[in-house]
């Protein structure tokens, strides 16, 4: 994994050009590229700073944990819609978030989103209903292997 450079070279390459040397010559004399001493010599004469930023980490979390009491509400509220349908309407309650993120929120939490049986698609075989995932009819009783099988079609 790459690390920052040191303080001690940053300092150097911005002593260097601020005694006269061009950035690129700067960059070649302390082996370091071009655009990094451009990009340090910019930060120091913006912010008076050599000091690497922060790298790696989580960077928007942040920005969702603001509004976990709304997340939580609204999953509460509806405990078993699908992570994009909440995803929806928080986004008409003015946040935006990805699924992926949400689904990131509820495991920081520790919230586990069991969903009932709820059917995937429907079919008809007669005059049962047949709930894909589960196989089982609405009264209850469980489809015979090759009927499940066989009889399915749009």
């Amino acid at each position: 994994m790459p690390a920052a450079l040191s303080p001690d070279l940053r300092k150097r390459v911005i002593v260097a050009i601020e005694a006269g040397s061009s950035c690129r010559q700067a960059a070649q004399r302390f082996g370091v590229g071009e655009a990094t001493a451009i990009g340090w010599y910019a930060r120091f004469r913006q912010q008076g700073d050599v000091t690497a930023k922060p790298m790696g980490g989580d960077r928007n979390s942040h920005h969702i944990e603001v509004h976990a009491a709304l997340i939580i509400a609204a999953s509460e509220a509806r405990p078993q819609a699908y992570l994009r349908e909440l995803r929806d309407s928080l986004r008409e309650r003015g946040v935006v978030i990805s699924t992926s993120g949400l689904h990131r929120f509820f495991a920081r939490h520790g919230i586990t989103r069991k969903r009932m049986a709820r059917p995937v698609g429907k079919w008809f075989l007669g005059s049962s209903l047949i709930c894909l995932h589960k196989r089982i009819r609405p009264s209850g009783e469980p489809l015979a292997k090759m009927e499940s099988r066989a009889s399915w079609s749009r």
